[in-house]
């Protein structure tokens, strides 16, 4: 893994330069994207969103769940990860507000992957 320019972090020997591109000639944007996920469900019962969201490849976890309401995160639930990490995550920002969240989360780095499980909460949060 290494650093771009403007300290993005992108893998697989991908390399930003000067935030355009990268050496091996995918887009700079793609480097991006290979932290994003993906939502797989969005419904609402009871007045609670209940989303799942695929997680990216770098991290451990694979999938979080989110129940909201209100602008207030209800429930978080990660499948896989680092359990007694995730699930204190978890703990921690049920009845916090998602931009509090949000705020605290994101861009949190995981030995140096440029993403981790709490920024790919982070991240799902904003896609909300």
């Amino acid at each position: 893994m290494t650093n771009s320019t403007n300290g993005i972090k992108c893998i697989n020997g991908i390399n930003g330069t000067n935030g355009i591109n990268c050496t091996n000639g995918t887009n700079y944007t793609n480097c991006i994207r290979m932290f994003d996920l993906t939502k797989i469900s969005d419904t609402t019962e009871g007045g609670i969103r209940k989303t799942s969201f695929r997680t990216c490849d770098v991290v451990c976890s694979e999938q979080i769940d989110i129940d909201t309401q209100a602008g207030t995160i209800v429930r978080v639930q990660y499948t896989k990860g680092c359990q007694g990490n995730t699930q204190g995550l978890a703990k921690l920002c049920e009845g916090r507000s998602i931009q509090d969240v949000i705020s605290r989360l994101e861009g949190i780095d995981c030995k140096g992957r440029g993403t981790s499980c709490p920024d790919q909460l982070a991240r799902a949060l904003k896609m909300l």
